[in-house]
Protein backbone atom coordinates (compact mmCIF):
# COMPACT_ATOMS: atom_id res chain seq x y z
CA UNK A 1 0.00 0.00 0.00
CA UNK A 2 1.67 3.17 -1.16
CA UNK A 3 -0.70 6.10 -0.81
CA UNK A 4 1.20 9.31 -0.14
CA UNK A 5 -1.97 11.32 0.30
CA UNK A 6 -3.05 9.63 3.52
CA UNK A 7 -0.22 8.48 5.76
CA UNK A 8 -1.59 7.35 9.11
CA UNK A 9 0.26 6.90 12.38
CA UNK A 10 -0.82 4.88 15.38
CA UNK A 11 -3.25 7.63 16.37
CA UNK A 12 -5.10 7.26 13.08
CA UNK A 13 -4.77 10.91 12.11
CA UNK A 14 -4.28 11.74 8.45
CA UNK A 15 -1.10 13.72 7.89
CA UNK A 16 -1.02 17.05 6.12
CA UNK A 17 -0.95 16.65 2.38
CA UNK A 18 2.49 16.92 0.80
CA UNK A 19 4.23 19.12 3.37
CA UNK A 20 6.85 16.69 4.71
CA UNK A 21 8.49 13.53 3.36
CA UNK A 22 7.09 10.23 4.61
CA UNK A 23 10.17 9.61 6.75
CA UNK A 24 9.58 12.83 8.66
CA UNK A 25 5.92 11.93 9.20
CA UNK A 26 6.97 8.57 10.65
CA UNK A 27 9.38 10.38 12.99
CA UNK A 28 6.63 12.78 14.10
CA UNK A 29 4.31 9.87 14.89
CA UNK A 30 6.99 8.05 16.89
CA UNK A 31 7.92 11.16 18.83
CA UNK A 32 4.27 11.89 19.62
CA UNK A 33 3.88 8.30 20.85
CA UNK A 34 6.73 8.92 23.32
CA UNK A 35 4.96 11.96 24.76
CA UNK A 36 5.76 15.65 24.45
CA UNK A 37 8.05 15.88 27.50
CA UNK A 38 10.32 13.04 26.39
CA UNK A 39 10.76 13.95 22.75
CA UNK A 40 11.36 17.64 23.44
CA UNK A 41 14.22 16.65 25.73
CA UNK A 42 15.59 14.18 23.18
CA UNK A 43 15.67 16.78 20.38
CA UNK A 44 16.41 19.91 22.41
CA UNK A 45 20.13 20.01 21.58
CA UNK A 46 19.55 19.54 17.83
CA UNK A 47 16.55 21.78 17.14
CA UNK A 48 18.52 24.98 16.61
CA UNK A 49 20.90 23.26 14.15
CA UNK A 50 18.33 21.58 11.91
CA UNK A 51 15.35 23.41 10.33
CA UNK A 52 13.61 20.11 9.55
CA UNK A 53 13.73 19.07 13.21
CA UNK A 54 12.34 22.47 14.19
CA UNK A 55 9.43 21.91 11.77
CA UNK A 56 8.88 18.40 13.18
CA UNK A 57 8.69 19.78 16.72
CA UNK A 58 6.29 22.52 15.64
CA UNK A 59 3.99 20.05 13.87
CA UNK A 60 4.20 17.64 16.79
CA UNK A 61 2.98 20.34 19.17
CA UNK A 62 0.01 21.10 16.90
CA UNK A 63 -1.00 17.44 16.93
Amino acid sequence: MNNNNQTRGKGGKVSRQGTLPRGAIIIINKLCDLGANNWELILEHQISKDPLLWEIVRLGREN
